[in-house]
């Protein structure tokens, strides 16, 4: 019992083992002897080690499962860190891709308004790579080069956390800016809001005609 973790129950049993050798011997009138030590010992011994083996046993078990939630945690862990390390190589390649083609054309040593333009779709693009990336998706990412290209100030903002808008929000926000870029818009801001407030996103737009 005392190994199982039964301590009170086996401490119980040997005392009253123990009660019963003693008044076994005072009834026939005699003092316990080497007999009735031998006896006693016996029935003390298995609580001894039970006690002992039990405490070995939970500090075992305690530093098996501290050992456990280490590793767990520490897996958990390498998990983020491998996700995070993912979603900057994904950043980093997107941005490669918006800014290869402008880089080579400026190392031909092209000149004009045009490229200038080009590079500052470019620059803003990759700025809402880094700002608001759950914005920064098709269809919304070519709506707003297109409206930036007719003068259009576009600022996207991101205070959420990194779960998708989804696929119909996105396509609704493609839909505003271009209706805005239509109507004369001279600034547009869209800001994702953190996923404790009610509305998914906020769409500022001034200077409608």
């Amino acid at each position: 019992l005392a190994a199982r973790g039964g301590i009170v129950p086996a401490t119980f049993g040997t005392a009253a083992q123990t009660l019963v050798l003693l008044a076994w011997c005072l009834r026939l009138g005699q003092v316990p002897g080497a007999p009735e030590t031998a006896l006693f010992i016996q029935g003390m011994f298995p609580l001894v080690v039970g006690v002992i083996w039990n405490k070995v046993l939970l500090r075992s078990i305690r530093v098996t499962a501290d050992s456990d939630a280490a590793a767990e945690e520490e897996r958990r862990r390498a998990r983020a860190a491998d996700e995070a390390a993912a979603r900057g190589r994904a950043l980093m390649g997107r941005a490669e891709h918006l800014a290869r083609p402008v880089l080579e054309r400026l190392a031909r040593r092209e000149s004009g308004e045009q490229i200038a333009l080009d590079a500052h779709i470019a620059e803003s693009a990759i700025r809402d790579l880094i700002r608001a990336p759950r914005l920064s998706v098709a269809p919304l990412d070519a709506a707003c080069s297109r409206a930036r290209r007719s003068g259009v100030h576009v600022t996207l903002l991101d205070d959420g956390d990194e779960s998708p808008l989804g696929d119909t929000l996105i396509g609704e926000l493609a839909t505003l800016v271009a209706d805005a870029d239509a109507a004369g818009c001279r600034s547009l801001t869209i800001r994702a809001l953190p996923p404790e407030r009610p509305d998914a996103v906020t769409f500022l737009a001034e200077g409608l005609a």
